[in-house]
């Protein structure tokens, strides 16, 4: 056998195996772009990300300031959707409601007493504004309803106060 014939044939052993290797690559190329659409077809739903790339899930949300203190809350939950803003201190300063029932509210807090200053309730069959005094819970009220127009003063129990 020549030198020639002898290179031809290490030629050609060397292309049969590297067909071999080529195709062996193609084949687990194949399998790894496989596993990889069927890992994402499977878990990203799950995870949420293919449906709602911008959605988060959660019962409750808080906004924590640098010094650990909640300064917002967005949460629903047993029947009632709630969003707190809160102060400094972590107070509530503004409370916005609705429940399941059909009524929403908006309470603003002063910030001096902490009582609530500012209410609006809004039901069904009524649907109310109503302001209060800081100090002793003396309040006035705008409210509209079910055979009610009108506005109210209320001293710190409640009562209607007789109008002079």
């Amino acid at each position: 056998m020549s030198d020639r014939d002898e290179l031809f044939k290490r030629l050609a052993t060397l292309e049969q195996t590297q067909g071999r290797t080529s195709r062996r690559l193609r084949i687990l190329g194949a399998f790894v772009i496989l596993q990889t659409i069927l890992i994402a077809y499977l878990v990203l739903p799950i995870v949420g990300i293919a449906k709602h790339p911008l959605t988060v899930q959660a019962g409750s949300v808080e906004i924590i300031d640098r010094n650990g203190i909640v300064r917002a809350e967005l949460s629903a939950e047993l029947g009632q959707s709630l969003l707190a803003l809160r102060d400094a201190t972590g107070q509530s300063q503004v409370l916005l409601r609705t429940n399941e029932t059909g009524f929403s509210t908006l309470e603003l807090f002063d910030r001096a007493s902490d009582r609530k200053s500012v209410v609006l309730f809004s039901g069904s069959k009524r649907s109310f504004l109503e302001f209060r005094a800081p100090d002793d819970g003396r309040r006035v009220s705008i409210q509209a309803g079910e055979g009610e127009l009108g506005l109210r003063r209320l001293d710190e129990r409640g009562q209607v106060v007789p109008t002079p």
